[in-house]
């Protein structure tokens, strides 16, 4: 299959003398096509399949598609990274408790010897926490500061510090103590939040 060509300088002005002739195309090819050429002309095929080419360009027809626009970025979804779960396991005297941490900016809680001990960060460094349960038959409350020990940024050594009281047959007993905590690295799961 043949198609008419024409040339056309960018200006619009009729046809280049002496460029008109044909040109084999493929059997599928959209009406007015129009090619830019280095030399400042635009070459126009297949116009009519067959007729003879326009003096001008024709404009663009309603139903063609538009053109393509870049195709979207597509960017693959990485899933954030797992947080590192810390075992902390420690206590004082009788109550002893563990637990898993793995964001010490966010509250946590040790459990022990039936009693739950919780702990609510003012920063990665430490906080308050709090206790309130039953221990060895006894009522016990108390709490009061902590401090997490950091070597770079894994947490290595906690410390609660405060007044706890126990209540005994003879009224509430209470005293100044220290808890003491290991954090090392654990293989469980961080609990759901």
């Amino acid at each position: 299959m043949a198609a008419n060509l024409a040339i056309f300088r960018f200006d619009g002005k009729n046809p280049v003398a002496g460029c008109h002739g044909t040109l084999p195309m493929i059997a599928v090819v959209r009406p007015c096509v129009l090619i830019a050429v280095a030399t400042g002309a635009l070459l126009l095929a297949a116009c009519g399949r067959g007729q003879p080419a326009p003096a001008k360009p024709e404009p663009p027809v309603a139903t063609d598609t538009p053109p393509a626009t870049s195709p979207a970025r597509i960017v693959a979804v990485v899933p954030p990274p797992k947080p590192v779960a810390y075992k902390v396991e420690g206590g004082a005297d009788d109550w002893h408790g563990t637990g898993i941490v793995c964001d010490f900016e966010k509250p946590f809680q040790l459990k022990g010897g039936g009693l739950t001990v919780y702990f609510t960060p003012t920063s990665k460094d430490g906080g308050t926490y709090k206790y309130d349960g039953h221990l060895s038959g006894f009522g016990v409350r108390g709490g009061e500061a902590y401090s997490v020990e950091w070597i770079g940024s894994a947490p290595v050594r906690m410390k609660g510090w405060g007044v706890g009281t126990v209540m005994t047959p003879i009224g509430p007993q209470s005293d100044n103590g220290v808890e003491h905590y290991t954090i090392e690295r654990s293989t469980e799961p961080c609990p759901a939040a």
